[in-house]
């Protein structure tokens, strides 16, 4: 039942309500030859569509739902960053405005990296032609020997403005004759004026409300410093808008806006959140007025060059025939195994068949599966559907491409099932780490190496999975008897590199009732074979089931894997 006040079944209806009109269209008018979906709000309209008319789907991701709160906190987050998966998912191709977002976006979904593609947000280059500095509307803000430090955008707390309000004190006391003008609406406006007056700057700052178009160009042009000081910003259309406006700009070194400045070339930067740093930045623009118009001229340039739509149409368009090229590659190459099955006598199978295997893979082997070195939620859910019983995350070692931080490891892990151990993979960890590891809720922790060896050892809780490579195996005694030990790890002699080594070593291992774990090397063509060996109580695999370009791990790498296991 929709709910009208609900806003999740808001956009449901929304979705279902563009499914229908499209289709009309399509059966009128004849198929599109691309979907472009902007953001979760579509995804399902996009997805529907896709596969009912077999349209290939070019998603653009301008924010994500992780980003905007710096995690996922309750369900609608949830729900929404499962949709953006999603969407991403089904994409052809994928557009982000930075680099920033292409890394935030593969790290955060599992995507592999060429399926990306960063084209910046537009600008119109004619925006502010004829618009000359009007000192009457200037006046309505400021006296005309007060410097003007502007900023536009909306009043959230990832904007940072609470930052900008807190540098105006040291700005003032180096500068008096300057004021802040902040331009827009939203839902910090009476807590910033709150902060505003409690340090005693009514008089200094001044909040404009919204502005339309027409003033927001006019308020450009009458300011003399533009400040973005934004926490998260995937790209920041606004800094553009002020760089082409002439006016010399701060922003913020986060995300998009970090792209977007070249330090003292054609603008200044700052620390994020940081007002000491913010301030820094605006007297330097302030104070020299060479250095000012150095960087308003440039600024202008490179707005010029790299921003104007009629470029990001170009890009754009190439990634439109990007997506139908692949589609139709996809569908030649499908055409041709088709043929080719045909004249075996074994048809391929239909999706129907693939997705019955998927859910009646035998779950009752006795061999337990563990996929190691994840990197996203998307990766969970790939383990989810295919009931593993153990998930590796790799902490604390910066060496490795598979490292990722606790708070990344929260996020894998609430996307994983109830039933799936988590495991906290290290190398000779601090007791510290080990500290961090069991508050964060792993139910393992494997640790390669040393483990600690502290007065605070015996107080380590979580149990412990002790891993040994070939050089090693014979240190094995040194922890047979070591109570924290709940299992070993037998691994080549480079852990994550893919290769294997001599199955018969772990002949050599006394068996006794902990659990005994094979790596290294192990595949979908090798499993089972290893399995037979060694018979091993469990599996340990990492770039076996690793896209190929090692960017993540691949769901159908995945499935097979376990595949090979249960069948």
């Amino acid at each position: 039942m929709i709910h009208p006040n609900n806003f999740i079944d808001w956009i449901m209806q929304l979705n279902f309500n563009m499914i229908s009109k499209a289709t009309e269209i399509i059966q009128k008018e004849g198929k599109f030859d691309v979907i472009h979906a902007h953001d979760w709000l579509v995804a399902n309209a996009a997805k529907a569509l896709k596969n009912a008319f077999d349209i290939p789907v070019v998603s653009t991701i301008h924010a994500t739902e992780s980003g905007r709160n710096s995690g996922i906190h309750d369900e609608t987050q949830r729900y929404i960053n499962d949709t953006e998966w999603l969407l991403t998912y089904e994409s052809t191709e994928v557009i982000v405005n930075s680099n920033y977002m292409k890394n935030h976006v593969q790290g955060l979904f599992g995507l592999p990296f060429d399926k990306i593609n960063v084209i910046p947000n537009g600008i119109n280059l004619t925006n502010f032609n004829g618009v000359e500095r009007d000192y009457d509307f200037r006046r309505q803000y400021a006296m005309d020997n007060e410097k003007i430090i502007l900023y536009v955008g909306r009043l959230v707390y990832e904007k940072g403005v609470q930052h900008l309000i807190s540098a105006m004190p040291k700005i003032l006391e180096n500068y008096h004759d300057a004021k802040l003008i902040i331009a827009g609406k939203g839902g910090m406006l009476d807590e910033l004026k709150s902060q505003a007056d409690y340090m005693g700057l009514s008089d200094k700052v001044y909040f404009t409300g919204y502005l339309n178009s027409k003033q927001v160009q006019k308020m450009y042009k009458c300011a003399d410093v533009a400040v973005f000081p934004s926490t998260y910003e995937p790209f920041g259309i606004v800094a553009l808008e002020a760089m082409l406006a002439g006016v010399p700009t701060v922003v913020s070194d986060v995300g998009g806006l970090n792209e977007i400045v070249d330090h003292r070339e054609n603008g200044m930067k700052s620390y994020a959140g940081n007002s000491n740093s913010i301030a820094d930045s605006v007297l330097s623009l302030l104070f020299d007025k060479q250095l000012a118009a150095k960087v308003s001229k440039n600024a202008k340039a490179k707005v010029k060059e790299l921003y104007s739509w009629n470029k990001i149409a170009q890009d754009t368009h190439y990634i439109y025939e990007k997506a139908i090229c692949k589609t139709v590659a996809q569908k030649q190459k499908e055409q041709i195994e088709q043929e080719k099955a045909k004249k075996t006598g074994k048809a391929k199978n239909t999706d129907k068949e693939i997705s019955d295997n998927n859910n009646n893979i035998n779950t009752n082997s006795n061999t337990k599966i563990k996929i190691c070195g994840l990197t996203s939620p998307a990766e969970a859910r790939y383990l989810n559907e295919n009931h593993v019983d153990f998930a590796g995350m790799v902490l604390f070692f910066p060496k490795s491409k598979r490292n990722i931080s606790i708070e990344q490891a929260k996020e894998i892990m609430a996307a994983l099932d109830a039933s799936i151990k988590r495991v906290a993979v290290v190398v000779s960890p601090s007791i510290e780490q080990v500290r961090q590891i069991e508050a964060a809720g792993f139910d393992y922790i494997q640790i390669h190496g040393e483990i600690p060896e502290t007065e605070a050892e015996a107080a380590i809780a979580i149990p412990i999975l002790k891993a040994f490579n070939v050089s090693d195996m014979g240190s094995y005694e040194k922890y047979h008897n070591d109570s924290r030990i709940a299992g070993y790890v037998f691994d080549a002699i480079e852990p994550g590199s893919g290769k294997t080594f001599d199955w018969k070593l772990v002949d050599n291992i006394p068996r006794d009732e902990k659990l005994l774990l094979l790596a290294g090397g192990l595949n979908p063509n090798n499993v089972r074979m290893a399995i037979e060996a060694v018979h091993p109580d469990g599996v340990d695999v990492s770039s076996g089931v690793e896209n190929d370009d090692k960017a993540g791990k691949n769901p159908e790498k995945i499935h097979d894997f376990v595949a090979a296991i249960k069948s």
